[in-house]
């Protein structure tokens, strides 16, 4: 089969992290989450035939998995170096979530992966590289994608924005409860969901 009408793995970030806040061993221990990156990553996986994305199945969606990596970047964003002993909660790998919503296209379900409690130890600056398995075969990446750079920054600066919990992650909360995604105490609520 050529290259033109083979299968290929696309990855999409559609909801990129904006900061976390540091989570220093001597406070915490060295595997517990203070407070984690948000708002929390949400990736979509799609598989493309001819360039073009075509339907899912829920089996083919859920012999998939997705890792992630932290990678350190400098202050222009260059790639440093990726920094495994940095990251809190990165081997709880995800499984891909069924979902349909207002940002879906043509009101179709998407398949995602949300990493709703991952952190990092130190401060500094970082990026997320997000690298697809097939759970049955992980020395094979199938698809890779890299998050925007973002801060870390001292626990009392914690967040820096109000508005970080999203609707998005209001309704995968919702739609998903098993699946955890760090929230507010008093979230703030959104017209098309209840559960936040």
């Amino acid at each position: 089969m050529s290259d033109r009408i083979s299968p290929r793995w696309d990855l999409r970030v559609i909801q990129q992290p904006e900061f976390g806040a540091e989570t220093p061993e001597e406070v915490y221990g060295p595997f517990r989450l203070g407070l984690p990156i948000v708002p929390a990553p949400v990736i979509e996986v799609r598989r493309l035939v001819n360039g073009k994305p075509v339907t899912l199945g829920v089996k083919e969606a859920k012999r998939l998995t997705l890792y992630p990596h932290l990678i350190e970047v400098g202050n222009n964003n260059e790639h440093l170096e990726e920094v495994p002993l940095q990251a809190i909660n990165f081997d709880k790998l995800p499984t891909a979530l069924d979902y349909c919503g207002p940002e879906s296209p043509n009101g179709e379900t998407q398949w995602l992966f949300v990493l709703g409690d991952i952190g990092v130890k130190n401060l500094g600056r970082y990026k997320l590289r997000f690298a697809l398995y097939p759970i049955e075969d992980r020395s094979t990446v199938i698809a890779q994608i890299d998050t925007q750079p973002f801060p870390v920054v001292p626990r009392d600066n914690w967040p820096l924005r109000e508005d970080w919990f999203t609707p998005l992650s209001a309704r995968l909360k919702h739609l998903h409860p098993e699946e955890y995604i760090h929230s507010p105490e008093q979230p703030r609520r959104f017209p098309d969901t209840d559960a936040v």
